[in-house]
């Protein structure tokens, strides 16, 4: 493109596990030292728009990987910052990497503003010096915001496959200035657009899917999980754990949640080699202080009811706790309602 003679193009497809496959282009020209890449998705578009909203607390949280479309829209509030879809075609960074990209573009021809409008010159120097400060880690916590009407961006989550505590997803209906934006005709972005006006059942769906967690503390972090999160769970933490004896059995109400109704009285029975008398250990990194910590997971069966998953999480450092309960079994046969009536102080 600048010295017009021939470089080398090179493709590579990559799939980034919960999402999706991509087309990854980069290109070099061993003349000019000219080198670009992009990120392709065959100009398919997913079924709606996508928002991530991730508060950024720590360096897990700022080294995450984040794939921008070109239709993608970046928006930093607490920066004064946005990134919009023509300023930047489809990438793959981490939050960094953004905001070095950023800090890059607007240093490009500051010695040609600084001798025609230096008083412009100043002020995008100061707003550099800014950025580099976030770009360091020095400024935290603050949001991250990543829209795009194509649904063909992502923010991956470091702890996958379980819960992501920081960052809230949720999908809208494309509207027909939208499908414009993206290079539809309008002929043809009316019909599409009254078209996902019937998705409106399975937007529902899909949000609540996303949405079926909880706040922690008085901050926006997120607690949500997929149901294909949940399926690959167990399998990554037997994969990754290391196993130890248990030292001091799980109990609540005088029942002992690692036997069944049936070993209450017989746990020296049952062989070592049993998930029920085995605690999986695995290394995590702690959401508040980035040391390691760890994640004990254990089976337990509850009487009268199935087998659970406990996973407790400690961090020796700063002393941060978490727990948290799974479904250890498939999904029943049928939906269950339960009412519970409460008519005495018994």
């Amino acid at each position: 493109m600048y010295c017009h003679e021939t470089g080398m193009t090179k493709f590579m497809l990559m799939k980034i596990p919960f999402f999706k496959e991509i087309m990854i282009s980069a290109f070099d020209c061993e003349h000019c030292g000219l080198k670009n890449s992009e990120v392709q998705f065959a100009g398919k578009l997913d079924d709606f728009g996508v928002k991530y909203e991730l508060n950024v607390y720590n360096s897990i949280g700022f080294n995450r990987t984040v794939v921008k479309s070109e239709y993608a829209t970046i928006r930093i509030p607490e920066a004064g910052l946005e990134i919009p879809p023509q300023t930047q075609k489809g990438s793959i960074k981490t939050i960094e990497g953004y905001f070095r990209t950023t800090i890059e573009g607007l240093q490009d021809l500051q010695e040609e503003r600084k001798k025609f409008d230096p008083v412009t010159c100043q002020k995008i120097d100061e707003y550099c010096q800014k950025l580099q400060d976030y770009a360091s880690g020095k400024i935290m916590p603050f949001t991250f915001i990543l829209e795009d009407p194509s649904g063909n961006s992502y923010i991956e989550n470091p702890a996958a496959p379980t819960a992501d505590q920081y960052c809230k997803k949720t999908y809208w209906i494309r509207t027909v200035e939208e499908y414009q934006e993206m290079g539809y005709p309008v002929d043809q972005a009316t019909l599409i657009a009254s078209q996902d006006l019937e998705k409106q059942k399975i937007l529902e769906e899909r949000n609540s899917s996303q949405q079926s967690g909880r706040y922690i503390g008085g901050d926006k972090r997120w607690v949500s999980q997929t149901k294909q999160e949940q399926e690959v769970l167990l399998e990554k933490v037997t994969k990754h754990a290391t196993k130890i004896n248990r030292d001091v059995p799980i109990t609540a109400g005088y029942i002992d949640f690692s036997k069944s109704i049936d070993d209450q009285e017989q746990i020296d029975d049952i062989p070592d080699d049993d998930p029920r008398k085995q605690v999986l250990k695995f290394p995590t990194p702690c959401y508040t202080c980035d040391k390691m910590g760890n994640v004990q997971m254990c089976q337990s069966s509850i009487p009268f009811f199935k087998e659970i998953l406990i996973m407790a999480f400690v961090c020796d450092f700063c002393g941060y706790r978490n727990s948290e309960i799974k479904e250890g079994g498939g999904i029943g046969q049928l939906a269950k309602k339960i009412i519970f009536r409460v008519e005495n102080d018994q």
